[in-house]
Parts: structure tokens; C-alpha cells; sequence
């Protein structure tokens, strides 16, 4: 028995085009980056909240936010999403 192709069934992201980072140009905050490059660089909010001299809960509302803009569901597909469009650097 045939598999039925249910590909056409996933939901895309409103922004699926032939480059799907390029509208992410302009779209965070410089401390929205810094706070992302963070999270790259594998810091968890209170590493991130001491490297970058703001409180947990500033880090926390940052990352709510990234996720928001990115349309990302968690952290991971956010860093993914951000080293796809260059907006951050590969980890140091």
C-alpha cells in the first residue's frame, strides 16, 4: 500500500519565500543580538544577564521577544533561524 504525500499539509511560516531571512534584516534590537549571540555562544539568562550587565528578567523579555520577531517556538530554532540570516556569529 502507497504512503499518501501530506507534505502540502505542514503549515509554513507566513514568511516562506525563496529566502526566507530576508526579512529579518532590521527586525531585532541591537541588545536583542547581543542577548541572541549569548544564547549562541551557549549561555543560559543568568550567564547572559552577567555578560551583559542586565537582570534575568531583562534577558528573559529579550528572549520572549526574539522568539516573537523570529517566529521561532524555542531558543534552539531561534539560534538556527538567526545563523541562517547572519545575524549572529557561530559560537566563539
Amino acid at each position: 500500500m502507497p504512503l499518501e504525500d501530506h507534505t502540502s499539509e505542514i503549515p509554513q511560516p507566513e514568511w516562506s519565500s525563496a529566502d526566507p531571512t530576508e526579512h529579518l534584516e532590521g527586525l531585532l534590537t541591537a541588545r536583542e543580538i547581543e542577548v541572541l549571540q549569548a544564547i549562541v555562544n551557549g549561555a543560559n539568562n543568568v550567564q547572559a544577564s552577567e555578560s551583559l550587565t542586565i537582570s534575568q528578567e531583562t534577558v528573559k523579555t529579550h528572549v520572549k521577544n526574539i522568539l516573537h520577531k523570529l517566529k521561532a517556538r524555542d531558543r534552539t530554532q531561534a539560534v538556527v533561524i538567526a545563523l541562517r540570516a547572519s545575524l549572529v556569529n557561530f559560537p566563539e
